[in-house]
């Protein structure tokens, strides 16, 4: 008897192991999904990714890169957030999110230090996050250069300084707003039309950075309601390129789809162009054995 029953824990032992071993939690990381419950007193960078229920390269990238080993040496170097932009959207407007999935990293007291747009493999996605630790994004050198390029008589330069500089300011804590509207009044009408177009950016802290910075940089009295309905925007961006117009500046026609490589609109269905969505990420399952 005794022989029997060690026989039949050898035959039972590596079934119990294999299943083990398949259905064990992939990935190690402990993730918060509120900001207010951000541990107290916890000084380490924030990795902050913002994504949807409804975005395929977000499951995409919650599947395969944030649960990858890869990242497994650098889960305690960082405290981790993954937000839902639809539950959270005056947190993600705050950090000036455009496109989905999208990757911040703050130092502990909210300043971004580093930023990556779209998929990323898990190889690559480590290689960001070193290289944010070693080389933090510097925002008084970033600000700085914008601005110089805000006037530079290259168009190319002066547009894609405007587009940082908006991004920038468009964040609810993002400095700067003082000397770009000190810049803007410097340079008069042809930098006020390559604001105005951003009037009409379907993500409402753009518009509503471009229509706070006319306003102040031109003071002219006209109204622009980044809240209003579509017709309403339209009508009151038209009176706001009329007027630019009217003094010898010429206001863009820009193309705001897919601004981001590799990364789905911040809209259910808002970018005809966006790469098509990955199947669902499917999670492992027990192994049957026979």
């Amino acid at each position: 008897m005794p022989s029997i029953v060690c026989k039949r824990a050898i035959r039972i032992l590596p079934v119990a192991v294999i299943c083990c071993v398949v259905t064990a939690p992939v990935g190690a990381i402990d993730f918060v999904t509120n900001p207010a419950k951000v541990p107290a007193g916890d000084e380490r960078p924030r990795v902050i990714v913002f994504g949807a229920t409804w975005c395929g390269w977000c499951r995409k990238l919650a599947a395969d890169t944030l649960t990858s080993p890869v990242l497994a040496d650098r889960e305690k170097q960082f405290l981790w957030l993954k937000i839902d932009v639809d539950e959270q959207e005056a947190f993600a407007s705050k950090y000036g999110v455009t496109g989905l999935p999208q990757t911040i990293v703050t130092d502990a007291a909210g300043n971004v230090i580093g930023e990556k747009a779209g998929y990323l493999p898990a190889i690559e996605f480590a290689d960001f996050l070193d290289a944010t630790l070693k080389n933090p994004q510097s925002t008084a050198s970033d600000l700085s250069r914008w601005l110089a390029d805000l006037k530079s008589s290259d168009i190319p330069v002066r547009r894609e300084a405007v587009k940082r500089l908006l991004q920038h300011i468009s964040r609810v804590e993002g400095p700067g707003r003082d000397q770009v509207i000190a810049a803007l009044k410097e340079l008069g009408p042809s930098a006020w039309g390559e604001v105005a177009a951003y009037l009409a950016h379907p993500r409402l802290s753009l518009r509503a950075a471009a229509g706070g910075l006319l306003q102040r940089a031109t003071l002219a009295n006209r109204d622009f309601d980044p809240f209003a309905d579509l017709a309403a925007r339209e009508e009151q961006s038209q009176t706001w390129i009329t007027w630019i117009e009217s003094r010898g500046a010429t206001v863009p026609t820009l193309s705001f789809v897919d601004w981001d490589v590799d990364a789905s609109a911040w809209s259910p269905g808002g970018n005809a162009d966006r790469p098509p969505a990955p199947p669902l990420a499917q999670p492992l399952g027990a192994v049957s054995v026979p």
